[in-house]
């Protein structure tokens, strides 16, 4: 399977940026975060909607990308163009235990903390699953089986 460019969304503690790194050192493409985009300064400083696109815009002009993360509402001119979706979809007891450990690893007060696993909880796989008819190649990622599976395959 050889993709050139590529999105990998889904909740927050899903394992998008550890997979998107796994494809990238792999198939030697650059990554692109979300939240570099949609944020002016990382985690504070919200970007608007037109900033985000007009920084999206020229990511989609290249050639090649990997771009991961949980904006997908704001992604959508990126979705059209790639040649593959990726969604991780891992349960809610893992996503829960991942947010727990990167917030206990960065020392974020209780009050991040909370926000984390609120976030890493939001939305359902029906918010991902949405963008299925908009894409050439979409796949689902569950579990860590799958996604090892995936990699073996992936040009």
């Amino acid at each position: 399977m050889e993709k050139e460019k590529i999105i990998i969304f889904g909740q927050i503690a899903s394992g998008k940026t550890t997979l998107a790194e796994k494809i990238s050192k792999k198939v030697k493409i650059k990554i692109y975060c979300t939240d570099d985009l949609a944020y002016k300064k990382k985690w504070t400083l919200k970007a608007t909607k037109e900033e985000f696109l007009r920084k999206l815009k020229k990511i989609v002009k290249k050639e090649r990308w990997i771009i991961e993360g949980a904006h997908s509402e704001w992604l959508y001119p990126a979705i059209k163009k790639a040649d593959l979706v990726i969604f991780i979809n891992p349960n809610r007891a893992i996503r829960t235990k991942r947010a727990l450990e990167r917030s206990k690893k960065r020392k974020d007060n209780l009050k991040y903390s909370l926000k984390l696993l609120y976030w890493s909880n939001r939305w359902g796989p029906n918010w991902y699953r949405k963008y299925k008819k908009d894409s050439k190649n979409f796949i689902e990622l569950n579990d860590n089986k799958q996604i090892k599976e995936f990699l073996k395959i992936l040009k």
